[in-house]
């Protein structure tokens, strides 16, 4: 995290126990799945998916990110 942040997808859980911790963005699996079979029913059916594509998210912060090189030469 001192010269270059790791951000990882999905939180899976392994990733909070690794050496540093992964930070993570977690979004609601279910979610995700269900408006993707939503938007596949409507296009096999032959009709326009009024599905929206975007979810809430979560950024999990945890040891793998840190502040910007510039950011720190400053608190220095």
């Amino acid at each position: 995290p001192d010269e270059i942040s790791i951000v990882g997808y999905d939180d899976v859980e392994i990733m909070a126990h690794l050496p540093p911790p992964l930070t993570t963005i977690r979004v609601d699996g279910d979610t995700v799945g269900r408006r993707a079979v939503a938007h596949l029913v409507a296009r096999i059916e032959g009709k326009e998916a009024d599905v929206p594509f975007e979810c809430a998210a979560d950024i999990v912060i945890r040891k793998s990110a840190g502040p910007p090189p510039k950011m720190q030469a400053r608190r220095r």
